[in-house]
């Protein structure tokens, strides 16, 4: 190091310290006092953080990850839309944890590890629903889903070194019925109307995320939507590094920073709406999706839902 930087004598140093993400302050004091007296005092006097060095090497993809990218988020699709079907939910009898258990069988057989629980919420007519912070509450283990419940599940997992992150919306077809009712339908084209406004409308590269959030909620409200968006980077961690969309950055008025174009976003947010046919009572339709950035906004790597996924 310290012949490096006799040779080369760069004006700054850049150490993984005094960062606000671990990944950014990971040098050891240790580590930090033996490269100090190895490189001497003056190479010494020009270390700084390199906080924004990490951050933008992690929020930037390469084109070759994308194909691989693409297979990740379409297997996601696949494990998420087989476990929201009568394949694995018998309504009356099988409970959000054996839906979790089916998927964490499923990444095991394929040799893929979940980098955090699969999560369920399950929304019930005449049923207030339960909160935590400000988002509906993750349901437990024991709750049986019956029919008439709309089922909400959060999934992805890991795979050289890139991470997936997903969520999808369903409906258990009551006796008789052969579609959701139309105020369940409607209340997911809401949530719909919210991601292409931000990700077609006011997401551009080089924009400030803190733009993109208000623009697309004056949008919102505008419309009479209640929304929250709390999107974020995906790439070498779940829940990376790089500017995010996110109403918890904004309640904090944290810096805003320009979006990179090539960097991959969880494109995460909901709506919620009151639905005539369950008498006026709030749902709330949750979506996830891995999109990437170019010149026109944000596109997904899959498909957006269109509608409900219908258990049988």
């Amino acid at each position: 190091m310290k012949a490096l930087y006799e040779k080369y004598r760069p004006k700054t140093i850049a150490l993984s310290i005094d960062g606000k993400r671990g990944v950014t302050r990971s040098l050891t004091r240790s580590s930090y006092d033996l490269l100090a007296e190895a490189m001497g005092p003056e190479a010494r006097s020009r270390f700084v953080p390199a906080a924004e060095l990490i951050e933008e090497y992690s929020d930037t993809r390469l084109p070759e990850e994308a194909a691989a990218y693409r297979k990740m988020v379409e297997l996601t699709a696949t494990l998420a839309r087989r476990a929201l079907s009568s394949e694995v939910i018998r309504p009356g009898t099988t409970t959000v944890g054996d839906v979790r258990r089916w998927l964490f069988d499923r990444a095991w057989d394929l040799g893929v590890s979940l980098w955090f629980q699969p999560d369920l919420r399950v929304q019930r007519k005449g049923k207030p629903p339960d909160m935590s912070r400000g988002f509906l509450a993750i349901a437990d283990e024991g709750v049986v889903i019956e029919r008439g419940d709309v089922v909400h599940l959060d999934f992805g997992f890991t795979f050289m070194g890139l991470n997936t992150d997903y969520q999808r919306m369903a409906y258990v077809l009551r006796d008789g019925e052969e579609t959701a009712p139309a105020g369940l339908e409607a209340a997911l084209a809401n949530t719909r109307a919210l991601q292409d406004v931000m990700m077609r409308e006011e997401a551009r590269p080089g924009r400030p995320s803190a733009d993109v959030y208000d623009g697309t909620m004056a949008k919102m409200k505008a419309r009479g939507i209640n929304a929250q968006i709390y999107s974020h980077p995906l790439g070498f961690q779940g829940h990376a590094l790089g500017p995010s969309i996110d109403m918890r950055a904004a309640a904090r008025k944290d810096p805003s920073r320009p979006l990179r174009a090539g960097s991959y976003l969880s494109i995460e947010l909901n709506t919620r709406t009151a639905v005539p046919e369950w008498g006026g009572q709030e749902v709330f339709m949750m979506e996830e999706d891995p999109a990437h950035l170019d010149a026109d906004g944000y596109h997904f790597f899959g498909e957006q839902q269109q509608h409900l996924f219908l258990i049988r």
